[in-house]
């Protein structure tokens, strides 16, 4: 492997379930050094194996004084903490930004929640599932599926976006470092991140539309002859109906004499109509020579098996971190010209670096024996 772009790079992830820890799994497949804290043993930990990958990981008892003074030391060795804890907590334990900020002004100290650390709502315990359904995606989807009630995402979209915007906010507050000298603290919150999400659909209602009239952006799907689905998209154009693609689909689907539509109803009638007749694979390949744009629906097992996926090397399969242990795991979907990308070890065990790290702080052996018999720590393997 090559280098990696944010070598050098120190994240403390005092985060859990999803968000705040998908955002240190980018970091780390990047580059970044990251240490996962994680409960002592016992303790309950909600991350899974997919956001620890490529981290290392100390089991930290933060509820107590010895493991808060670890967790500062660790922070001050750091240079970007992420955290999502309830708002305050971490304040209260004495690891709160103004403290840390203070002690280290470098730090890029980034909080994740649901509604912010500053708003009426804050102390709102909130989940990905929350805030898309109060950010309005739920009702979106149900809009573009015509049902009669909403419908839960399938996954945690809300979580999985703000781990991406707290990732880029992260590395555009590395580069300003690099010009101020000074850190930043970041507030990202579920909720702004899901609507930030929707900002294409939000633009009718913004403008004035009202409920009844809003219609969702979608493309046409339609089942073919074998009971596949394919999608396609037309791009009708009322004032200029050979503007779009519908003439190539119509030439593809052997339908080349076809009068122009006069609405994009019409057209993605016929369309659906003749994509009925002929199976997904046909379809698919005279869609293709025409250079239309398509998808033929597919589970996510045919999904991942496909060739593409295997060019772009983005299944890989990693060594577990226990003996003879190896999975596959999705890769990062980042492509650099010069330089390396992805996860470089498998998930960590709580507490699997527990020595290493409390070596690197300077703690003596005898130290990090007493700190383990007495429980501040757990989890090291000699």
């Amino acid at each position: 492997m090559g280098r990696y772009l944010l070598e050098g790079v120190r994240v403390l992830d005092v985060s859990q379930y999803i968000a705040g820890p998908s955002c240190c799994r980018m970091l780390a497949d990047l580059g970044a050094d990251v240490l996962q804290v994680q409960p002592p043993a016992g303790g309950a930990s909600p991350l899974g194996t997919t956001y620890n990958i490529g981290k290392r990981s100390i089991a930290l008892d933060l509820k107590r004084p010895e493991g808060v003074e670890i967790a500062r030391t660790l922070a001050a060795a750091s240079d970007v903490l992420v955290e999502s804890y309830r708002p305050g907590a971490l304040e209260e334990l004495g690891l709160g930004a103004d403290v840390l900020t203070d002690l280290h002004p470098r730090l890029i100290y980034v909080s994740i929640s649901g509604f912010g650390q500053n708003t009426a709502s804050s102390n709102r315990r909130a989940f990905g599932a929350n805030a898309q359904a109060e950010a309005g995606l739920l009702w979106v989807m149900q809009q573009a599926q015509g049902g009669a009630t909403p419908f839960s995402a399938g996954f945690p979209v809300a979580d999985i976006v703000t781990g991406m915007y707290a990732c880029t906010g992260i590395v555009a507050a590395l580069y300003d470092r690099e010009r101020t000298g000074k850190g930043q603290r970041i507030d990202m919150a579920l909720m702004d991140c899901q609507l930030a999400v929707l900002n294409e659909v939000a633009r009718a209602p913004l403008a004035g539309q009202g409920e009844q009239e809003w219609k969702p952006a979608r493309h046409g799907l339609a089942r073919c002859a074998d009971g596949r689905y394919l999608t396609y998209n037309i791009l009708f154009d009322p004032g200029d109906p050979e503007r779009g693609y519908f003439r190539q689909m119509a030439r593809a689907l052997g339908h080349e004499t076809s009068p122009s539509p006069a609405t994009a109803a019409e057209a993605e009638g016929l369309i659906a109509a003749w994509l009925g007749e002929v199976t997904a694979d046909a379809a698919a390949g005279a869609f293709d020579r025409e250079v239309v744009a398509y998808g033929v629906v597919k589970t996510l097992h045919e999904a991942l098996a496909q060739p593409h996926y295997e060019e772009r090397r983005m299944v890989v399969e990693l060594a577990g971190r226990r003996p003879g242990e190896t999975l596959k795991v999705v890769n990062s979907p980042w492509a650099f010209s010069s330089a390396s990308v992805g996860p470089r070890s498998g998930p960590a065990l709580p507490g699997a670096d527990t020595r290493m790290v409390l070596g690197e702080l300077g703690y003596s052996p005898p130290e990090i024996e007493r700190l383990i018999k007495d429980g501040i720590v757990t989890g090291a393997t000699p």
